[in-house]
């Protein structure tokens, strides 16, 4: 008997602790998806740049899309850095001439969303919209905001870019199910 009630509050106490940490304050829920051992968040290097990529849960996407909410897409935050810290950002690195800068600038303002997939094991879904954000040589890594239109579908998830300036080639980061199926919800806020 004394062991099954045991049991019984050791059950209790793990599930409370669980139910508790499914629910975090928007600062704790910034700070979980920004930790990489959760998953949402991955890092590689390839030929020569920093790909830092960050899936956004809708619940931390305050953005308001062309008359849409951000519950209907699914963000992604794609910084790009050239290996060294000296360097002043992927417009620059490694350009022979002001067309190169130039060149860039256009692919990543107007068409680098055409080389961005987010692919199930069904479907593969072209990127909606892009934004590039300039920083003016003031940081050494850019940052492309990519938004995909959400997939009826609760499995993994492929981000697939397919460089065409930078001379990666095809770039894959893989998003798991579990991963995005757990993301803790977002307290309500007292007011």
């Amino acid at each position: 008997m004394g062991r099954v009630l045991v049991s019984i509050l050791s059950l209790l106490v793990l599930t409370a602790a669980c139910n508790r940490e499914k629910s975090l304050s928007y600062d704790e829920l910034i700070s979980y998806v920004a930790k990489e051992k959760n998953g949402l968040k991955k890092k590689r290097n390839v030929s020569g740049y920093l790909f830092d990529v960050q899936l956004v849960p809708h619940t931390l996407d305050s953005s308001s899309i062309a008359d849409h909410s951000s519950e209907h897409y699914q963000k992604f935050v794609i910084k790009i850095q050239p290996e060294g810290a000296s360097q002043r950002g992927i417009l620059d690195y490694q350009i022979e001439s002001q067309n190169d800068f130039f060149y860039r600038l256009e692919y990543y303002t107007t068409y680098v969303e055409n080389d961005l997939y987010l692919v199930t094991d069904s479907d593969s879904i072209s990127c909606s919209f892009s934004h590039f954000e300039r920083y003016y040589g003031l940081s050494p890594h850019n940052t492309l905001v990519a938004y995909f239109e959400k997939p009826g579908y609760n499995g993994d998830l492929q981000l697939i870019y397919d460089d065409k300036v930078l001379g990666t080639g095809i770039v894959k980061f893989l998003f798991r199910a579990d991963d995005i199926n757990n993301i803790p919800q977002l307290k309500p806020t007292k007011k």
